[in-house]
C-alpha cells in the first residue's frame, strides 16, 4: 500500500492542501508522488503546478457524467468541469512551472540576447 501523510507544516502538505488531497481514504496521490512534484517543480508552487497538471489529465480521461447512490438514494454527478477546475489551478502556479526561468527567453538552449542579430 502506497504512504500518505499530511502534515499542514511541511512543504508536502502545503502541496497536499492547495490539491486538495488532504484525507487519506480519498487521496489522489501517495507521498512518493508528491515528493516528486516537489523534486521536479523545485518549489512548493513548482509542485502545485505539476499536481494540478496531472489532476486536470486525470480528470481529462474520466467519464463526464455518474451516478452514485448514497442510503438508499441515488444523485447523478457531472465531473465535466473537473479538468477545467484543474487547469486554473495550474494556470495561477505557471510562473513556477519546471523548466521556466523568469525573464529567460530560450532560443535553441541558449538565453536570448536581444543584441544578437539574426
Amino acid at each position: 500500500m502506497a504512504s500518505f501523510t499530511f502534515d499542514p507544516s511541511t512543504d508536502a502538505g502545503a502541496v497536499r492542501m492547495a490539491l486538495a488531497d488532504i484525507e487519506e481514504e480519498t487521496s489522489v496521490f501517495d507521498d512518493a508522488m508528491i515528493s516528486a512534484f516537489l523534486t521536479r517543480g523545485g518549489s512548493v508552487d513548482g509542485a502545485i503546478y505539476l499536481g494540478a497538471m496531472a489532476r486536470a489529465a486525470q480528470a481529462g480521461r474520466g467519464t463526464s457524467a455518474r451516478s452514485e447512490s448514497d442510503q438508499g438514494g441515488s444523485m447523478q454527478i457531472d465531473d465535466s468541469h473537473q479538468a477545467e477546475h484543474w487547469l486554473a489551478l495550474a494556470s495561477r502556479y505557471a510562473h513556477a512551472k519546471p523548466g521556466r526561468r523568469a525573464g529567460v527567453i530560450s532560443d535553441g538552449g541558449r538565453p536570448w540576447d536581444h543584441r544578437r542579430s539574426r
